[in-house]
């Protein structure tokens, strides 16, 4: 019998929702005290500068809900690292860091891992890094970085808060092989990478591309002098529906933050004398920005039955900060045989009024009163996604001769 909580947490829920999503459940914000240790915001690590722990949800109290009453599940609390901060890890524990970034990581490692007791996930790092080369290659270089994340969930932690050195603790190292069912270390990390090299999501692969075609023809928006300032963001936010068939939270704030020329160098400024080369290259640079940003909601498909991993985004990008700062979760729902993911956003109208043009404010105000979330989405092959891009580029004035 669900308790009076578990009817209120499921009011919400149409029941016609769950029709043929078998395995569909929901994570969630309600009400009470926070049963994830939060974060701070904010953490100086001397010279490698200031590193930004975004939380997309806010430090509020998460429930999973499951078919469809709440379920009692294992929260795992984890740190999403950007690209330098796993190689900082790793170069840590291989004591080949740099003296003067040496305390300030160890500093990191005490008060995320030892005091707060999050894992550190190199999901990211391994997307971005696999889809940039060879499968060989990316095993190669991803086992050693995968192989140094777990010397510190497994390492003691007494020792390395008194000695400064990463040991393992042998009853950490056992319980670990015996969960994977695994001999070493050596064999955990292995069988991951081979795992995660064998079973690319296709969402993952597609989605730096659907994030770079949005911001091409963001950049194409901004210099037609056709569309007036109030209606380049709903040009935007036509072309994602016409195109994709949803609306992209992130895409849309960024579009507002480009148009009020807010953006700084995380998109370089547009003139007709840039080469399409560089401005392909800046663009894809910061479509995988956002996949960084998106990690956290991304990662519910990979959970098991009895814990689900809730990821905070740790990264020395003030840019992408700004990006999470503006939008927190309301709800993800998530369905895993049917790899469906789709988060419901709550948009911070403040800070928004703080970094935005009114203009641009309004229109996204505007758009989020009269969106209407679907279900249905096109099929984004590859042959499709290259279609649009040539289209696109054909639009650029500066493209003959590139």
């Amino acid at each position: 019998m669900p308790t009076p909580e578990a009817r209120k947490l499921t009011d919400f829920i149409n029941k016609k929702e769950l029709e043929g999503f078998d395995g569909y459940s929901i994570l969630i914000v309600v009400d009470g005290e926070p049963n994830v240790k939060p974060i701070s915001p904010m953490f100086n690590a001397g010279r490698i500068g200031k590193l930004y722990n975004v939380d997309g949800f806010k430090g509020k109290k998460i429930a999973y809900i499951k078919n469809p009453f709440p379920e009692e599940v294992r929260l795992v609390p984890t740190v999403m690292l950007d690209s330098n901060l796993v190689s900082y890890l790793q170069q840590f524990v291989e004591k080949t860091l740099h003296k003067d970034f040496y305390y300030s990581i160890f500093l990191f490692i005490k008060e995320v891992h030892v005091n707060l007791n999050y894992d550190f996930s190199p999901v990211f790092y391994f997307y971005e890094s696999f889809h940039k080369q060879e499968v060989k290659d990316f095993k190669q270089f991803a086992l050693k970085s995968y192989m140094a994340l777990l010397k510190i969930q497994v390492m003691d932690k007494e020792k390395f808060v008194s000695d400064y050195e990463i040991q393992e603790d042998p009853r950490l190292v056992a319980e670990l092989c015996k969960n994977k069912m695994c001999s070493s270390l050596e064999q955990v990390a292995k069988n991951y990478i081979d795992n995660f090299a064998d079973a690319q999501q296709h969402e993952m692969s597609i989605m730096p591309n659907v994030t770079y075609l949005v911001l091409l023809k963001m950049v194409l928006i901004k210099y037609d002098r056709r569309i007036e300032d109030s209606g380049k963001i709903q040009a935007v936010y036509e072309f994602m529906i016409e195109e994709f068939g949803l609306l992209f939270a992130r895409e849309i704030v960024l579009s507002a933050l480009y148009f009020s020329s807010r953006t700084g160098r995380s998109i370089k400024y547009f003139d007709k004398n840039i080469n399409i080369i560089n401005l392909k290259h800046n663009l894809q640079a910061t479509a995988w920005d956002i996949l960084l940003a998106r990690m956290p909601e991304m990662l519910l498909t990979f959970s098991s039955p009895d814990e689900v991993t809730v990821a905070t985004i740790c990264t020395g990008e003030e840019f992408i900060k700004e990006i999470c700062e503006m939008v927190s979760y309301e709800r993800i729902d998530v369905c895993k045989k049917k790899n469906f993911i789709q988060p419901q956003f709550l948009f911070n109208n403040s800070l928004m009024m703080e970094k935005l043009d009114k203009v641009y404010y309004d229109s996204i105000v505007q758009i989020i009163d009269t969106h209407v979330p679907v279900r249905t989405r096109k099929s984004l092959t590859k042959e499709y996604l290259d279609g649009l891009e040539d289209k696109l580029l054909k639009e650029c004035s500066f493209h003959k001769g590139c």
